[in-house]
């Protein structure tokens, strides 16, 4: 079976088909056939990969495209990769007057296909007390450029 990402003139992947390609060999055979049969331009039919996440093949094969796309992805033709847009967030600290902020600090990785961080992020960490478990999450300040610590219990 073969995967193909219908997109638009934007580049945002719109559906993922599933192709039983015993009927061709090639990515433009494939976007010939789904052309034909779903009257959708050929050059809007991106060949991926079911089995790549973040520029690593699953199953130990060899990654293509970065990513396996969802609805929303972006298609991105320079690097030829599919990825996720850019991240959004909320102001910090997070409370009623939060408001969205997107993450422009962040640069899109090629390879993997993933949007990092200026600064990596921590690692968390989850304890046990009385019976109760703490856990520590990070939510990244777009302002200030560093990743906030928030410590849970539950």
């Amino acid at each position: 079976m073969a995967h193909f990402a219908k997109i638009n003139d934007d580049n945002e992947v719109l559906h993922v088909s599933v192709v039983d390609n015993s009927g061709f060999n090639t990515e433009a055979e494939g976007q010939a056939y789904l052309e034909t049969h779903n009257n959708w331009p050929a050059d809007k039919w991106i060949q991926c990969s079911y089995n790549t996440r973040g520029g690593t093949h699953l199953l130990g094969g060899t990654p293509f495209r970065a990513n396996y796309p969802g609805v929303g992805y972006k298609w991105d033709p320079t690097n030829l990769i599919f990825h996720e847009t850019r991240p959004v967030g909320f102001t910090v600290p997070i409370g009623p007057t939060s408001t969205i902020v997107t993450y422009e600090s962040w640069t899109l990785n090629t390879t993997t296909g993933l949007w990092e961080a200026p600064v990596a992020k921590p690692n968390t960490t989850t304890t046990q007390s009385d019976g109760k478990t703490i856990g520590d999450s990070y939510a990244w300040d777009e302002e200030n450029q560093v990743w906030v610590k928030n410590t849970v219990t539950y």
